[in-house]
């Protein structure tokens, strides 16, 4: 390192003696000089010491995954795009859903050290001849085996790196305090940046909706057979519904095959004031599997009649924290009370879940509207006195 000093010409300076004696500007400078110098010195030593320190923390934080590793994760992800993407054949033909023949391919994978430990994959699905098609998606994995909870069945099933969340191209939520540090690693500020890919545009629900009304009266519209917006599955198109019930390709849960959505009436209520009645529908949406495990997210679509189209004013979701271990997926609308809608206002009942079979709260969170638009204002939630089973 050099340090280049100023230096103009020399100065006299008069001493007691009164004879004169010539200083240069350097030698004035001399202890300034070895002060900086010394601590230069002293901090390019402290970087050598302490830096392969932090470079190492840093590493074993969010690192690449061993050989080992990879072959694992590869494993569970595989078995759970085979169990995700298998559709029976009859339902197959009777959706005209052809078999594309997809695959997953992982394209990059982080791991973050923690009690237990978390990994994140950035999975794409292709086709027989390795083009990109849509469905691109993040799981999050945990190591089972050091968690010190290990199902010999499992394991040999699915390998010690079980799918915690996912496969989805996003996770609400997972930056709250509440998260596990582990999994805030893989997913903040989100899971694209930390892996440095930019995510495709497919993978996005569509919220565009406008359709034609016979009468600005909702009353009068037929709710067992209408079309509802994709946002409310996570679709990139709209979803037609038949008598209550219809089918969705989502696009935020990419690798069902098809999602079941039902679709009933809420309630109506005056939103805005104008004395003409919103309508609030509610609906689920699940994986075809028949069961209450199988149910994927649940919503609470407002629709209010602006001249003669029919238009979508908010969709009300449940507002349950992001959690790690939740055995369902929280429920909004009918489910635990109507949705009540009053002048300015909509009032949604929800019920959230925990690590238990049961759920564990009940949630009431006010929506202001402002603006043409739907907005949680504040959310009180009660716990709830389950009963053990006997």
């Amino acid at each position: 390192m050099f340090v280049h000093l100023h230096t103009p010409s020399r100065i006299d300076v008069p001493i007691e003696s009164g004879r004169k004696v010539a200083y240069s500007q350097p030698v004035r400078n001399l202890p300034l000089l070895l002060i900086v110098l010394l601590v230069i010195a002293c901090g390019s030593q402290a970087d050598k010491v302490k830096a392969p320190h932090v470079e190492a923390h840093a590493r074993t934080e969010l690192r690449q995954p061993t050989a080992r590793e990879r072959t694992q994760i590869g494993v569970s992800v595989k078995s759970v795009w085979n169990y995700e993407s298998h559709l029976d054949p009859h339902w197959r033909r009777a959706l005209h859903l052809p078999n594309q023949h997809l695959h997953p391919a992982v394209l990059s994978i982080r791991v973050s050290e923690g009690h237990p430990a978390h990994a994140s994959a950035l999975v794409e699905l292709r086709d027989s001849k390795g083009r990109r098609r849509p469905g691109t998606a993040f799981v999050v994995l945990k190591n089972v085996a050091k968690a010190g909870w290990v199902d010999p069945g499992y394991e040999a099933f699915e390998g010690p790196w079980q799918i915690q969340f996912g496969p989805a191209p996003e996770f609400p939520g997972a930056c709250a305090s509440s998260t596990p540090k582990s999994v805030r690693r893989l997913l903040c500020p989100s899971p694209w940046s930390v892996m440095g890919y930019t995510r495709p545009r497919d993978s996005y629900p569509t919220y565009r909706y406008a359709l034609p009304l016979r009468s600005p009266n909702l009353r009068d519209v037929d709710w067992k057979n209408i079309t509802l917006p994709g946002a409310a599955c996570g679709s990139a198109q709209p979803i037609q519904i038949h008598r209550n019930f219809g089918y969705a390709r989502s696009a935020t849960d990419p690798w069902w095959a098809v999602e079941d959505v039902t679709a009933f009436l809420d309630t109506y209520g005056d939103l805005d004031g104008n004395g003409r009645d919103e309508a609030a529908v509610d609906v689920m949406c699940a994986n075809n599997g028949g069961t209450a495990s199988g149910q994927l997210a649940s919503s609470v679509v407002v629709f209010a009649a602006h001249r003669s189209l029919l238009r979508v004013v908010g969709i009300i979701r449940p507002r349950q924290p992001f959690a790690a271990d939740v055995v369902h997926v929280p429920l909004v609308g009918h489910v635990f009370g109507k949705v009540r809608i009053r002048r300015g206002e909509v009032v949604a009942n929800e019920l959230w879940y925990g690590s238990e079979c049961c759920a564990m709260r009940h949630a009431r969170t006010i929506w202001k509207y402002r603006n043409g638009k739907l907005r949680p204002a504040r959310t009180v939630v009660r716990v709830l006195r389950v009963r053990p089973a006997k």
